[in-house]
């Protein structure tokens, strides 16, 4: 059981990195600083491989211990206090994460607004999802109106 605590201990301090790492991209979102949020986005990905490595292990370790009533009988208080403050940090990360997409979401669509601006035509949108298209392409358009 002492290995399956420093499992958790770690995906904790995995945990709060990635707490700042997010508020760190909000910040590059905010400011449009592309060159700085595709580092932290790197980082990001690094820590999330370390996660994804230690819960592997941890559920190894969980596999070994048998069923769940052994299971229930061997946690002890200890390990239970550190899942509930590594649920709090995956809610947290959960939250961040729906106000960054919304951020990125602005971003690009403020992309295809200038882009549109700029060519003076409506294009289907260039970061639109797979299959999605514009209803009125083929029309001019001049800022926000349809001529």
């Amino acid at each position: 059981m002492k290995e399956f605590s420093i499992i958790i201990k770690a995906q904790i301090t995995l945990g709060k990195q990635l707490i700042a790492l997010n508020a760190m991209q909000k910040q590059c979102l905010i400011e449009q600083n592309t060159k700085q949020s595709a580092a932290v986005t790197l980082q990001t990905e690094q820590i999330m491989h370390q996660i994804v490595a230690l819960e592997s292990k941890k559920q190894q370790l969980l596999q070994g211990l048998g069923t769940t009533t052994e299971l229930q009988i061997t946690v002890d208080k200890s390990i239970a206090e550190l899942e509930k403050k590594l649920q709090d940090i995956v809610f947290e990360l959960k939250e961040q994460n729906t106000k960054n997409k919304f951020l990125l979401k602005k971003n690009i669509e403020f992309i295809d607004f200038n882009i549109n601006v700029m060519s003076r035509t409506v294009a289907d949108p260039l970061y639109a999802a797979k299959g999605a298209s514009s209803s009125i392409s083929g029309r001019n358009k001049i800022f926000d109106q349809t001529i």
